[in-house]
């Protein structure tokens, strides 16, 4: 089931902040539920049922998938390709 391994992952960093509250697993999981955003936008899949009530965990795949439209976005825009890497005034 698509995002049940970073779901379990956050799970367990939510238990590991709970135990030492100076522990940073959170924020490795929530960079990997924003990479699947990502990955995600490419190949045009929504969010994944295992985030649906997870807010943090929705946000940060929402993040992720806004990124690579972002992305994508300036890659197509024939005014910063003609800016030779600058953003165009528009994006930039």
């Amino acid at each position: 089931m698509r995002g049940l391994d970073i779901r379990v992952a956050f799970a367990l960093a939510r238990i590991a902040v709970i135990v030492d509250p100076e522990n940073t697993d959170i924020e490795e999981v929530m960079w990997d539920a924003e990479g699947m955003g990502r990955n995600d936008y490419q190949c045009g899949l929504e969010l994944p049922i295992m985030f649906v009530d997870e807010p943090a965990l929705a946000n940060a795949w929402k993040q992720g998938n806004a990124d690579a439209a972002f992305s994508e976005e300036l890659e197509n825009c024939p005014n910063c390709i003609a800016a030779r890497g600058d953003p165009c005034p528009i994006h930039g």
